[in-house]
């Protein structure tokens, strides 16, 4: 959760940044490879979309670096470890951002979203089909894993009310 990250930090590097590593150390000494799931918040920028697996990182946030700081671990500790990454993830279950919104414009309170952060999101199903495609394969260090095309978290948010039949307007 990447607001308890920020009231949390020393908690969120030994849960995101040491735990991979440790975890990785132990596929290694067992030869298995580690999958460890990552995210989009260790990029710089707000347009995540655009960048590849490649681009430069800087996370801005407690999570985006403890996210970061796993992911390094994972690969120093591991090197045959699968890191993907992946942000905005969402699906049909009844907890998250998406059902906030939805319980929000459902009593008719505003949700606010950030209106210049521009990214793609990720259906879980879809997730889970990648990460399961890497895992039976040879593939190892960083992919980065979302769906086609490219939204604001205002376009996605207003979306998601319009697939819901619920008042787009009360995304601020």
């Amino acid at each position: 959760d990447p607001e308890i990250c920020e009231e949390a930090k020393s908690g969120a590097f030994r849960i995101n940044g040491v735990g991979p590593g440790i975890l990785a150390k132990a596929c290694l000494r067992s030869g298995v490879r580690l999958v460890h799931f990552s995210s989009w918040g260790v990029l710089e920028g707000k347009n995540v979309h655009s960048q590849t697996e490649k681009s430069p990182t800087s996370p801005q946030s407690a999570y985006g670096q403890s996210k970061l700081h796993g992911e390094q671990s994972c690969l120093i500790s591991c090197p045959s470890s699968l890191v993907i990454r992946a942000g905005w993830v969402f699906g049909e279950d009844r907890e998250g951002w998406i059902s906030e919104w939805v319980s929000n414009a459902e009593r008719r309170l505003n949700i606010r979203v950030p209106k210049d952060v521009v990214g793609s999101p990720v259906y879980v199903d879809d997730l889970v089909e990648a990460a399961y495609f890497l895992a039976t394969t040879e593939a190892k260090g960083i992919f980065n894993v979302s769906n086609q095309g490219k939204a604001t978290w205002e376009d996605f948010a207003k979306k998601t009310l319009s697939l819901c039949k619920l008042p787009e307007n009360l995304v601020t």
